[in-house]
């Protein structure tokens, strides 16, 4: 395997069009350069104690249930054989569909298990990649122990998601397009293009990686010849997996996200145009932020390894095939996940950090040839060694059950043959897990507004409506079911439709849209058994979603404080709320929400300062805090933020006749006036502007 750390070794004929060189008649392959005779063999045992050493770490610290983000969903389509979010991960449903059966807990245990097994095999693969770049053994098994106990990966090996599965393809199909380059057969062109294929098919990110392997391959196009053609079947052959989606949605009742019908929707399925909106919205100041926090992550994720990647750089800017392949799945991957507006933007830099990965890994070769075999060995030791040390707490979930307890709390408190209308997929994908895996509450029928999935409720034809369709066919819907007599349930207070005789009160997590013949539960009931105290003492890391779960709890407990009337009680929560999850723009957003309600302008304005810092495209946000500072007499101040509120598209006609309230607590009524009349003209039915209009 000649990667671009070898050359011309002494006493040996180096052979530039293939990876052997000759003595005395015989053929010696580069890996029997290096190790002697039996080089693979030795190769495979490394690699084999580099998977088993991963698997270790990661069967330890395995998450034993649902998780938060997308777990229960994947899970659920799984199981069901279904059809997952977008892009569908076809292949990932197919073989976790089989660990599903597996005698080894619940459900969700088997699917995470796959995640560890398939992250495993990536990381014994990737001792192999490293080697074919030409590093020693030992570089090789430190660089893919690096690799296995970075954060961001090891986080993905212990829950269901599809990320190990997505880089065990790419890792096999990369060593496989080496190892043909080097002269070893073309056996490996034809496994790497497949390899290829099928990682594409399973998640798109893997497009990522096309520009470069096409450069890597076009640089050695004077050897493919014919073989190109039965490289492109077995690569559109990987893609074929695809077909599983339409297949899959014609058969029948599963778990599906979307049906697909047609040639139009399966394109829509797989190309994930459905969360088109989300990339390239950002400015750049935001772009630049996240520039830093990229930089951050890789800080995190490579440790000192990092100053190694110079030399890296150095060493294989001499070689055009590799250097290309990797330098541009970088820069792609980078412009893309600075630009993609996604809560756990991190996962979606794997690809940028598997290639700095490869890259440090040719430096510490490089550096290994250059120390004394004492120093090398120490270096290539330490590396991993902090990796591990620094990343196993955050990465240890083997006692989290914090998103199942807080799903079976939902559930187990909503009455008899409840209606549950969730917004967000947080709390829904839990409850679906739950609830078609595991046989909770059949009883209760789940509903999403805001999601493809889980909104069948709304009629067969709710997914492909408009956004105003929607919006018309929500309220249509969720006035017929109040006036029936099943218990209706809201994850979100202001969803419930503001009609006479229904009245909002919280009920555990959740709030309970009361009719005129319900009784009033007591508020405080659940908190009566629940403790959010003993669940925020719990001796496990609490990432972001864990203590969005935890401020879940001190929201729903604060709101139930605030409808007995205990306010003092109620602020406590609403602060601690906002305590758990710093990090979050909703959280204090939110917490900023609650305190203008309560008529704390100071620390309104606080939480809401915290929230656009996090994002500054937030208009609702800029909005309210001209809101608060017009409430607390801090007039032209709150111009400038009505004025943000305006430039980041919040309705024009609200921030006129917010304009004109300013200016007539100014006591310019004349200025006042004009900018009432201007919001009066965009929208007739501006209630604000009508009022003031008529009363002066």
């Amino acid at each position: 395997m000649r990667g671009p750390l070898e050359g011309p070794l002494p006493g040996r004929i180096h052979n530039r069009k293939g990876g052997s060189f000759r003595r005395g008649g015989h053929s010696l392959h580069s890996s029997e350069l290096l190790w002697g005779g039996g080089g693979m063999k030795k190769d495979i045992s490394f690699a084999l104690a580099a998977g088993c050493a991963s698997l270790v770490a990661y069967l330890a610290t395995l998450c034993p249930t649902v998780y938060v983000v997308g777990s229960g969903e994947l899970i659920t389509a799984a199981y069901k054989l279904g059809v997952a979010h977008p892009t569908g991960y076809p292949l990932y449903c197919l073989v976790t569909h089989l660990f599903s059966y597996l005698p080894l807990g619940e459900v969700a245990r088997r699917i995470n298990l796959f995640s560890a097994l398939a992250a495993s095999a990536s990381v014994g693969w990737t001792y192999l990649l490293v080697r074919a770049l030409g590093a020693n053994p030992l570089v090789s098994l430190s660089s893919s122990l690096l690799w296995a106990f970075s954060g961001t990966f090891w986080s993905q090996a212990v829950i269901a998601e599809v990320y190990s599965l997505l880089f065990l393809l790419l890792s096999v199909s990369i060593w496989a397009f080496l190892r043909w380059r080097s002269g070893d057969g073309e056996r490996f062109l034809l496994l790497g293009a497949y390899l290829y294929g099928l990682a594409l098919s399973h998640h798109l990110m893997a497009i990522l990686f096309g520009p470069g392997i096409a450069w890597f391959l076009w640089r050695e196009r004077m050897r493919l010849g014919d073989i190109r053609t039965w490289a492109s079947v077995l690569f559109l052959l990987g893609i074929t997996t695809y077909l599983y989606l339409p297949l899959r949605s014609r058969l029948g009742p599963s778990f599906v996200w979307t049906p697909i019908r047609n040639l139009s929707d399966f394109l829509y399925h797989i190309s994930g145009r459905e969360y088109g909106p989300r990339m390239f919205s950002f400015p750049l100041p935001m772009v630049l932020n996240n520039l830093l926090r990229y930089a951050e992550l890789l800080w995190k994720d490579m440790g000192p390894g990092l100053v190694l990647l110079p030399l890296g750089i150095w060493v294989l800017h001499r070689d055009l095939g590799i250097s290309g392949l990797l330098g541009a799945a970088w820069t792609l991957d980078v412009v893309f996940g600075v630009n993609y507006d996604v809560s756990d933007v991190r996962v979606f830099f794997l690809p940028s950090l598997f290639v700095v990965l490869l890259v440090t890994a040719v430096g510490l070769a490089w550096v290994w040839r250059k120390l004394r075999p004492k120093a090398s060995a120490v270096l290539a030791s330490f590396l991993p060694l902090w990796n591990f040390s620094s990343h196993l707490y955050t990465n240890d979930l083997h006692e989290n059950r914090i998103a199942e307890r807080f799903g079976m709390d939902v559930l187990e408190n909503l009455a008899p043959k409840a209606l549950l209308l969730t917004r967000g997929d947080d709390m829904a994908f839990i409850l679906l897990y739950l609830q078609k895996v595991r046989g909770l509450r059949p009883d209760v029928t789940l509903v999403s507004r805001n999601s493809r999935a889980m909104s069948e409720p709304y009629g067969p034809d709710y997914r492909w409506l408009s956004p105003r369709d929607k919006a018309l066919r929500r309220r249509w819907k969720e006035l017929r079911w109040l006036s029936e007599r099943r218990p209706i349930y809201y994850e979100v207070k202001d969803d419930v439709p503001k009609v006479r005789g229904v009245k909002v009160l919280p009920e555990g997590l959740v709030f309970r849209a009361l009719r005129e013949w319900e009784d009033a539960p007591d508020p405080l009931d659940f908190w009566r058994k629940c403790d959010p105290d003993s669940l925020e003492e719990l001796p496990f890391y609490k990432d972001i979603w864990v203590r969005k779960i935890l401020s879940d709890y001190r929201l729903a407990q604060g709101m139930a404080y605030l409808a007995v009337g205990d306010t003092l009680r109620a602020r406590e929560c609403f602060r601690r709320m906002a305590e758990l999850v710093p990090d979050s723009r909703t959280v204090q957003h939110n917490a900023g929400v609650l305190f203008y309600l309560l008529g704390d302008w100071s620390e309104a304005k606080g939480y809401l300062l915290r929230a656009v810092s996090l994002d500054v495209r937030d208009a609702g946000t800029y909005f309210l805090l001209g809101r608060t500072c017009e409430r607390s007499g801090e007039l032209q101040e709150a111009l400038e933020w009505y004025g943000r509120a305006a430039r980041w598209g919040f309705p024009e006609d609200k921030v006129l006749s917010s304009f004109g309230g300013v200016y007539a607590k100014m006591g310019k009524y004349k200025e006042a006036k004009k900018f009432w009349r201007s919001a009066l003209e965009l929208n007739p039915e501006n209630v604000e502007a009508l009022r003031n209009l008529s009363g002066r």
